[in-house]
């Protein structure tokens, strides 16, 4: 009997010692995102602005990043598309995709879990040529990202320098409801 209780202290112990962290609660960020534009050859082509709204769900492994993007053409409404990254169990990996499978792609998260500093992807979309090839960074005023569109064989067709600045909710309240219909 003694040797049974002893067992199961044991057992108990190790099991607190391998049990995971929980995870810290849901939570949604808000950045205004302007994203500079150049050629294959660095020329600059334009700039790109928009809203993103990131939410972060550790619970269901999921990061959900809706972009509102406004374009430049005139009389046009913004793009709006909603990303869904679902992490691996060691919250180092992600695989990411959109409802209508128009956007698919993975993921490498650095840093600690659901608190990541930086991220890399590569994503293809089926309606633009090429591979998105981006890196992010966490920086004090929210996230710096660079992104080259490269074709097949790894030549570059485009680049993306983007910036994305970190605004309080009812801002992006605000502007959301002046771009959308």
């Amino acid at each position: 009997m003694t040797s049974l209780a002893l067992l199961l202290m044991l057992a108990n112990v190790t099991q607190k010692r391998t049990a995971a962290p929980p995870l810290p609660p849901p939570r949604v960020e808000y950045y205004l995102s302007e994203a500079r534009v150049f050629s294959a050859d660095g020329k600059p082509v334009g700039i790109l602005t928009g809203l993103v709204r990131r939410e972060f769900r550790p619970a269901d492994r999921k990061i959900v990043e809706t972009q509102i993007a406004l374009d430049p053409a005139p009389d046009a409404l913004p793009t709006v598309v909603t990303l869904e990254w679902v992490v691996d169990d060691q919250g180092d990996t992600a695989s990411i995709g959109e409802q209508n499978e128009r956007v698919r792609g993975k993921g490498r998260l650095a840093g600690p879990a659901w608190g990541w500093t930086s991220w890399s992807s590569n994503i293809v979309m089926k309606e633009v040529p090429g591979i998105f090839k981006n890196t992010a960074k966490v920086t004090p005023r929210g996230v710096s990202i660079h992104t080259e569109q490269v074709d097949a064989e790894g030549k570059r067709l485009s680049v993306f320098d983007e910036v994305d600045t970190k605004i309080r909710k009812e801002t992006y309240d605000l502007l959301k409801g002046r771009l959308l219909p």
